[in-house]
């Protein structure tokens, strides 16, 4: 870690003057496709423990949606839909990428700590923390069905090619497999029938999908037909495979192995739509089931909702965070 952290470079002349003018240190971000993911991270930075991690215990019984704002080190939970702030975890490094399991527990991937966080849906404290040795977790998937818990690691310590790791029934330690067309790992999911769905860049930065099929170790490579500007979220929505451009702002639905898209969600307003999560809502006897986008607006400093698959303006937007950059939602 020690070695991508000293080739960091500055944001902006801006900061740097402004940093050195007044003594301290400006703030730095990786050179490499981490830097593109994350934003900027201060290498010489303290993790900041001055803060308590804390739940509102009114909201436990309530859908939560957890945001995680690497810039704040912190994740913040909001109830959901309603977007109303009911607690904050602290004490992460680099919080990332997020997963819900079976049992609505919550995964996080802290990136430059090199480790996996699982928490309880409402809990202040990890219940299980998983070591990613030498390697910079950004992303993660749970498989319902067997309850393996995957993980893409974008680079390794030495800044060498990335790799995807699967713990067994989400404990250590993992099978490590690679991609060889899949040079940097950025996000992963799962579909219903256990086939791991993947994108990234490859050597020469193009974007790379591909798919680990279910009981086999290797992966294949699956062409879209579709220029990407920078691989986003990878996500099962029920029906489809979808997967995200995060710079354009486009979420598209796939056939997954079938490498077919069938279909365009356009999230307008959207500056950087990372790690999003799709959620549906209603569906008793008396209101009509409706699903949600909800999407980590990295540039924009904000969580913004559209409706999808629909897409277009957003129905909601959530102000105050640094550099959001993963979204999860909590069932209760």
């Amino acid at each position: 870690m020690r070695r991508l952290k000293e080739r960091f470079l500055s944001l902006a002349g801006v900061a740097m003057l402004v940093g050195c003018a007044s003594g301290s240190q400006p703030n730095l971000a990786p050179a490499g496709p981490l830097a593109r993911l994350l934003g900027p991270y201060a290498a010489n930075a303290v993790r900041d423990d001055r803060g308590h991690s804390w739940f509102a215990h009114a909201a436990v019984s309530e859908n939560l949606l957890y945001v995680s704002d690497p810039q704040g080190r912190r994740v913040i939970i909001y109830s959901f839909p309603y977007a109303k702030v009911v607690g904050v975890l602290r004490g992460l490094d680099s919080p990332a990428g997020e997963c819900v399991d079976k049992a609505q527990n919550v995964w996080i991937t802290d990136t430059y700590s090199s480790e996996l966080v699982e928490y309880a849906h409402a809990g202040t404290k990890p219940i299980a923390k998983l070591a990613d040795t030498n390697q910079y977790p950004i992303d993660c998937s749970i498989d319902t069905l067997t309850g393996n818990l995957a993980v893409a690691n974008t680079e390794d310590s030495s800044e060498g090619q990335g790799s995807i790791a699967i713990y067994t029934g989400a404990r250590g330690p993992p099978k490590m497999y690679s991609f060889p067309k899949l040079y940097y790992p950025f996000f992963l999911g799962y579909d219903d029938a256990s086939n791991l769905f993947i994108d990234g860049e490859g050597h020469d930065g193009g974007f790379v999908f591909g798919e680990l099929p279910a009981g086999s170790g290797k992966f294949t490579k699956i062409p879209l037909h579709k220029a990407f500007e920078l691989a986003g979220g990878v996500l099962w929505d029920g029906t489809y495979v979808t997967v995200g451009d995060e710079a354009a702002g486009v979420v598209y639905q796939t056939t997954g192995a079938g490498g077919q898209i069938v279909g365009t969600t356009q999230l307008a307003g959207a500056q950087n739509v990372a790690q999003f999560w799709i959620a549906k809502l209603g569906g008793g006897s008396q209101t009509k089931q409706i699903s949600k986008l909800v999407g980590p607006n990295l540039n924009g400093a904000s969580v913004m909702f559209w409706k999808y698959p629909s897409g277009g303006n957003a129905t909601k937007t959530v102000d105050g965070l640094e550099a959001p950059f993963g979204t999860a939602i909590s069932k209760r």
